[in-house]
């Protein structure tokens, strides 16, 4: 084999790469091109058997600890969109205790595949002064995703997909598990939650769950993953025309009560600074709270105690009856 013949033959092949590569530009261009002349919905609010699906993402306030799934907010919202016309919406419960931010935005992807949703509605963060795990894989794979994400040629690709992909079923129900938690070392190694009824691991946190002080310097690098991993949400759900929807967490108690709660705040803050910024739409539920207890009304009679910070069944109609109006 002369060296002539080899040098030959890598010319070929550079020649040939070079016009794969000129092609995929020239048809990005023009993806582009025609992106700018015609309005068109990608795989988003497809109908999944005949309902527009919601997607309700986020950690325990979404999962609702120690209450009922028919009265979790996805549930009451479930129901509030039922009235207004049966079968057009299903809400989708998809929270899991102890979840981060980055373990949210990990998943979207495939959430919004599955299901094709119409609206996604996230409440997460609060997890972040704890949880670190999946951080660092999110950011690193942050950039280059969003960047692929962005080619029309990826989204054409997409599209054709979905044309030939079955839906993912819809779930029983809101789709909520009932789980079981294990806690590793007693927690200092972290915990899991597996399916009651498979014993299917759901989710796992490798962090120590022990100690949950809301230092300043925990906050604030709480606070920046939040904002680029809710960054990351927003850019997917615009790449697909997704409604997205942004929820803040209820107020905390107050006094020294509220100090172990410091974080919920200062999440809640960052959820509003973000969706603002890019243009979320956004329900602050901490205002219909405060109305509410300043009236007079007891915590417990929207919480599950005076000094917890998730709601009750009661708490979470609020929330779902703020949340439909902007949905409908």
């Amino acid at each position: 084999m002369s060296r002539r013949w080899i040098r030959a033959s890598a010319e070929r092949a550079m020649l040939v790469l070079l016009g794969v590569v000129l092609a995929a530009a020239i048809a990005e261009v023009g993806l582009r091109v025609a992106a700018s002349f015609v309005s068109a919905r990608s795989l988003s609010g497809t109908a999944v058997q005949g309902a527009r699906v919601i997607l309700c993402l986020g950690d325990s306030h979404t999962y609702g600890v120690h209450t009922p799934e028919s009265q979790t907010y996805p549930g009451h919202l479930q129901r509030l969109l039922d009235r207004r016309g049966e079968g057009r919406y299903r809400v989708l419960n998809l929270g899991l205790p102890g979840m981060n931010s980055s373990q949210v935005a990990a998943r979207l992807p495939e959430w919004m595949q599955s299901y094709r949703p119409r609206v996604v509605v996230v409440l997460v963060g609060l997890n972040n002064i704890w949880n670190d795990s999946e951080t660092e894989n999110a950011l690193s794979s942050q950039g280059l995703e969003r960047w692929v994400r962005g080619l029309r040629l990826y989204r054409l690709a997409r599209l054709l997909e979905g044309r030939f992909e079955k839906g993912a079923e819809l779930l029983p129900g809101t789709g909520r598990p009932e789980i079981v938690r294990l806690l590793r070392e007693e927690g200092a190694a972290g915990e899991e939650y597996r399916d009651a009824a498979t014993g299917e691991q759901l989710i796992g946190h490798d962090a120590s769950i022990l100690d949950l002080r809301p230092t300043a310097e925990r906050i604030e690098r709480a606070r920046v993953q939040l904002r680029q991993d809710l960054e990351a949400m927003a850019a997917l759900a615009s790449e697909n025309s997704i409604e997205l929807v942004f929820l803040t967490y209820a107020p905390t108690p107050g006094g020294e009560l509220g100090a172990r709660f410091a974080s919920t705040a200062e999440m809640s803050d960052e959820i509003v600074e973000v969706a603002q910024e890019l243009g979320i739409t956004l329900v602050d539920v901490r205002g219909r709270f405060r109305a509410l207890l300043d009236g007079g009304a007891p915590r417990e009679e929207y919480f599950l105690s005076h000094t917890e910070g998730h709601p009750n069944g009661r708490g979470y109609r609020e929330i779902a009856g703020q949340l439909v109006e902007v949905i409908e």
